[in-house]
């Protein structure tokens, strides 16, 4: 995914352009649908798996802290916001 469409995602979750690009420079990360199993692993090997976290993330629903599920172009996504 390039820069431009991660920005495009951040502004549908309500950031600015700058804002979009401070996070990403932070270390925001945007996961495409199929691979939410990437951001579980990470969940998993910080000791911050709930074991609920799937059915979230998948409902759209209650994300963990920090993150959050975004449809944007008829897709979802899932940001992970950093600092």
């Amino acid at each position: 995914m390039d820069t431009e469409m991660e920005i495009s995602i951040l502004m549908q979750d309500g950031c600015t352009r700058k804002e979009a690009e401070m996070y990403l420079a932070r270390g925001t990360e945007i996961y495409k649908e199929s691979d939410v199993q990437d951001y579980i692993d990470i969940l998993k090997a910080n000791g911050r798996y709930d074991g609920e976290t799937v059915e979230y993330l998948l409902a759209g629903e209650h994300a963990p802290d920090g993150t959050n599920p975004v449809e944007f172009a008829d897709r979802h996504y899932l940001i992970v916001y950093a600092g």
